[in-house]
Order: C-alpha cells, then sequence, then structure tokens
C-alpha cells in the first residue's frame, strides 16, 4: 500500500510537466481528496532547475489558499513528503473536458452541448475569473479539463500552476512556452510575460465555441451559428469578440465579459416569452378569434389549422408551451410565436 505522507494512494488522476495529481484517502475518516505532489519532468526540470520549480509550486499553493470563491478549487491541506512538496484539494470526479469528450488529440471534434448548459458553465467560469482578476491574477491555463464540475454542477476553476500577478515577471528559459495549445491566445504564446486579463477571456472564448460548435476555431473562424442552429448574429458576434487575435479587441475584464454574457443570455432566453393580445394582433393583423385558447392534445407536428382559421394555438400536456401558428394564403402553417403558459387551465 502506498502512502504520500498520511495520504493513501488509491490511483493516479494525471500527470503534467510539474507535478502529477493522485486519487487519495485521508484514514481515520474514509474522505477522498486530490493530491497534487511536486514531481516534474527532467526535462523541465534541465530547464528551470529545483529552486525555481518548487518556488512556482509553493506560490501556485499560497496564491489558492488566499482566494475564496465558489467557482474556485479549496486547498485543504499543504505539506511535504520525501522532500517533495504537495498540497490536497477536493476531489471531484467530473470536468468539462470529459463532459463535451474531448480527447488527447485536442483538434479532433468533440460533442456540442446544449445551450443552456453552456451558459450555466460559462457563467460560473467567468464569475470565478472575475475573483482572479480581481485579485490581479491573470491564469493562463484555462481549458475544459481545469474546469472542474462538483455532484451539484458547479464549476471550479483549478490548476493555478502557470498564472501570474498583472506585471509580474516570468523567471524562465525565453523560448519556453506557457498555456495549452488551441486554448492560450495567440500574444501568450510569444510573449507569457506581457499578457493580460484578456489573455484568459480568449481562453473561455475558444471553450464556449467548442462547447457550442464541437470543434476548434481555426484561422478565420467560421460563424458559430453555421454549426449550432439554436445561435444567432448577436451569439457570434459575442464570441468572436471574445477569441479575437487582437486582445484590444476582446472584452478588457471578465467582468466586462460575463455582464455583455448576462444580458446576451436572457435575451435568447426571452425568445420563447409570453405573447399578450396586442403582441399577437402586431403578427400580421390576424386579430385573436377562437372558440378555446386549446385544441385537444394531439401531436403538436401533426396539428395543422384549417384554411377558415385564423389561426390556431395548440398546447401539450405534455409540456408547458404553447405555439401560435398562422396560416398564409394558401392555408400552410407558420409559426407565429412560442409562449408558455403556467398550466393548461390558465386562459390565453
Amino acid at each position: 500500500m502506498k502512502y504520500i505522507d498520511k495520504y493513501k494512494v488509491c490511483g493516479l488522476l494525471g500527470r503534467g510537466g510539474m507535478s502529477k495529481v493522485f486519487k487519495v484517502e485521508l484514514p481515520v475518516i474514509d474522505k477522498i481528496v486530490a493530491l497534487k505532489l511536486l514531481d516534474p519532468n527532467p526535462l523541465l526540470l534541465d530547464l528551470m532547475g529545483a529552486e525555481s520549480i518548487r518556488s512556482l509550486f509553493l506560490n501556485e499553493a499560497q496564491t489558492m489558499a488566499n482566494l475564496r470563491h465558489p467557482n474556485i478549487i479549496d486547498i485543504c491541506d499543504f505539506g511535504e513528503a520525501d522532500g517533495k512538496l504537495f498540497y490536497t484539494m477536493d476531489y471531484y470526479c467530473n470536468n468539462l473536458g470529459s463532459f463535451i469528450g474531448e480527447s488527447y488529440r485536442t483538434d479532433r471534434e468533440s460533442r456540442i452541448i446544449k445551450t443552456e448548459k453552456a451558459v450555466h458553465y460559462i457563467r460560473q467560469t467567468l464569475a470565478g475569473l472575475d475573483c482572479l482578476h480581481h485579485a490581479a491574477i491573470i491564469h493562463r491555463d484555462i481549458k475544459p479539463y481545469n474546469i472542474l464540475i462538483t455532484e451539484q454542477d458547479t464549476v471550479k476553476i483549478c490548476d493555478f500552476g502557470l498564472h501570474k500577478l498583472r506585471g509580474e515577471s516570468f523567471e524562465g528559459p525565453p523560448n519556453l512556452k506557457v498555456g495549452s495549445p488551441w486554448y492560450a491566445a495567440p500574444e501568450q504564446e510569444d510573449d507569457p510575460d506581457a499578457v493580460g486579463f484578456s489573455a484568459d477571456i480568449y481562453s473561455v472564448g475558444i471553450m464556449l465555441y467548442r462547447m457550442l460548435t464541437g470543434r476548434l476555431p481555426e484561422g478565420a473562424p467560421d460563424m458559430p451559428s453555421r454549426y449550432n442552429p439554436d445561435l444567432d448574429d448577436p451569439w457570434d458576434a459575442f464570441i468572436l469578440k471574445s477569441i479575437s487575435p487582437h486582445s484590444r479587441q476582446r472584452f478588457s475584464s471578465a467582468a466586462e465579459m460575463l455582464a455583455e454574457f448576462d444580458a446576451l443570455a436572457a435575451e435568447w432566453q426571452n425568445r420563447d416569452r409570453d405573447l399578450t393580445g396586442a403582441e399577437i394582433d402586431s403578427l400580421g393583423g390576424y386579430g385573436h378569434e377562437f372558440e378555446s385558447p386549446y385544441v385537444p392534445y394531439m401531436d403538436p407536428f401533426l396539428q395543422t389549422p384549417t384554411p377558415n382559421s385564423l389561426f390556431v394555438c395548440w398546447h401539450s400536456s405534455a409540456s408547458t408551451e404553447s405555439v401560435v401558428l398562422f396560416p398564409d394564403s394558401s392555408g400552410a402553417a407558420e409559426t407565429a410565436g412560442r409562449f408558455a403558459f403556467p398550466s393548461s387551465n390558465d386562459p390565453l
């Protein structure tokens, strides 16, 4: 049985250039946590030196320990075992990378997730980043696998190994790349020391593009709406602004991006809003003459208005959504609007 200090090792969760992450158990109370152990790759050790790497790891732990936000991972413990530093965090078995089906071949297509789910995760990611940016911290490695998902579907930003304070210089070889391919901003690859908050904005934008299209943008990126019919021009404009190759053309901070994202999401969610009688009248001036606001339930896709009806409203007993159908001059149905009823007994 292998132990790291007092923690019993249950398995290896992952490894990077600087450290390994284990699933471990705290004896007596049997609590499962994640343990990050400083164990650098020999190549990185030669490039940066043991003391520099140790300092980076210690700085990462101190930074995380001094942040308190529901969307940022908490540190539970810190110590040293056999000359190697470690810290522990709450263990979560899910992350955004596995949720969207991103593989080690990052450039391969992944799963498209529902827009409301993407809104849920991006909103929380930006809230956590806002806390970081308020503390003058630039994460520099935002990507799906660094976005943990709890049992309550809450996002936790993790892995601060590449973070920097605004204005701080990185002590390392000049040819060392900082960040993850595809998600790192162009200016971060060219000059990691010069990046600002907008580098994190770029990474969030790439994640959003990927979640909603199932692919990564290349070159002059396609409009996201080309791959997802749930999106429209405002979504295209928002996403393309966030992933602009020019940092000054992006949102300047997580707070600014979050405010505009909330407005965009609210507009999208309000598409299927209640329609008043006056609004129905305005959709072509047909009025609202009908015997009942509901027709007997049947498959809504089989429900068609007769040529004599001004319009037909059907309501599904399986949901709270109703759709108003207007016939054109030939009697063909055209969906004029969608709206929701609290219950099937409510009047139109």
